[in-house]
């Protein structure tokens, strides 16, 4: 299979809902982006290192969070405000999504842009071709009977002295 070339553009596209999303994997974001995990994986640490981010700080895994009763009357407010901070990085990797999709059909459409149609071959109609073609419908396995086969002979001899 041969390698694709994905624009600059498109990378840094594919790599902000990873780093943008808690919780995010290689896998699910190269999944909906079609690209292959291992590649997805490679612009992330590209970008990272050209923005000059390791790989300890920048990710920090996302831990489960249980409801626990708390005595601190904030706590809901705080796990709400959660919540919300949960949403919109959703919000923002969907909006990112849509807009690579978006982009999609113009990048794949450069890809198949020729300057010149390729040439369509076409079979000449059936009196053009002369007797190609008809041995196989007057035949059995291919082969013409013999009184069928002199017919024709005797028919093109006298074509032909004409």
């Amino acid at each position: 299979m041969a390698m694709k070339d994905y624009s600059d553009e498109f990378r840094a596209d594919a790599v902000a809902p990873y780093e943008s999303t808690p919780g995010a994997t290689y896998k699910t974001i190269a999944a909906d982006l079609g690209v292959n995990r291992a590649t997805l994986r490679e612009w992330v640490l590209r970008d990272r290192e050209r923005c000059g981010i390791t790989a300890a700080a920048a990710k920090p895994a996302v831990p489960r969070r249980k409801a626990v009763p708390s005595a601190d009357p904030d706590e809901p407010i705080r796990q709400v405000e959660a919540r919300v901070a949960e949403l919109e990085a959703s919000e923002r990797k969907l909006a990112t999504e849509r807009d690579i999709l978006r982009k999609a059909p113009k990048y794949f459409a450069g890809e198949t842009n020729c300057e010149e149609p390729l040439p369509v071959r076409r079979r000449p109609p059936g009196h053009l071709r002369g007797d190609v073609g008809t041995r196989r419908r007057h035949s059995v396995g291919g082969h013409l009977s013999p009184n069928e086969y002199e017919r024709r002979r005797h028919k093109a001899k006298i074509t032909l002295a004409a």
